[in-house]
């Protein structure tokens, strides 16, 4: 979805580089739509990195086996292990899906940061601060969109129960290591900054564009 909104955007502003003003212009528009993407994506990234799912439980994957295996032993035993391993499941299940809330709630914080801060500096940097509020907004619609339909069920049981079904597929097929992770952060983390720099230079180098009137004398 980010990627159909941004390539969208940047069409929209090649085909009608007449009317946005020439060829300078578009190149603004495209950083702009490239800043909010970048920044969004950093911030993704980030969660990440940083905020990691919960490890399976070892009987979730071996479960099968480890029933197969155990015909010697009393059903009693039997039921006991069935029992503690239905626990650790539910209990994986449950970290999982509070991961899945915090992701989303951090995610939306940050961009109404990221968004509240570029729309405070318009005036002064009106480049880059409308690039970064698009970042922003991005993060907001996004990565807060299905912190509502969270635990009670409703309209969005069907994304949480993609989202529980994600965590199993990524627990039994292995997620990537932390060290990429934070590596692939960095990375847009680097791209972001030398954004930032060259929007300022380029664009917002004169600060503040509009200049406050002055009254006249005895006014």
């Amino acid at each position: 979805m980010q990627s159909g909104f941004v390539l969208a955007a940047v069409l929209g502003a090649v085909l009608f580089a007449g009317r946005l003003g020439g060829t300078d212009e578009v190149a603004r528009r495209i950083y702009q739509v490239a800043l909010g993407a970048t920044l969004a994506f950093v911030v993704m990234a980030g969660v990440i990195a940083f905020i990691r799912p919960p490890s399976a439980p070892a009987g979730l994957l071996t479960g099968s086996s480890s029933s197969s295996s155990s015909s010697s032993s009393s059903f009693q035993e039997q039921d006991t292990s069935s029992s503690k391993e239905q626990d650790a499941v539910k209990a994986y299940l449950k970290d999982l899906a509070d991961h899945g809330a915090t992701t989303r709630s951090v995610r939306a914080g940050v961009g109404l940061l990221i968004l509240i801060g570029g729309l405070a500096a318009l005036r002064r940097r009106p480049t880059v601060a409308l690039g970064a509020a698009l970042g922003g907004l991005l993060l907001v619609l996004l990565g807060g969109s299905a912190a509502t339909g969270g635990g009670g069920g409703g309209s969005d049981i069907f994304s949480s129960l993609l989202g529980v079904y994600a965590g199993l597929l990524g627990a039994a097929m292995g997620a990537s290591s932390r060290g990429l992770d934070i590596a692939h952060f960095g990375v847009l983390a680097g791209g972001a900054v030398a954004l930032l720099l060259f929007g300022l230079i380029r664009w917002d180098a004169d600060g503040a564009v509009e200049a406050v009137p002055e009254t006249a004398p005895g006014a």
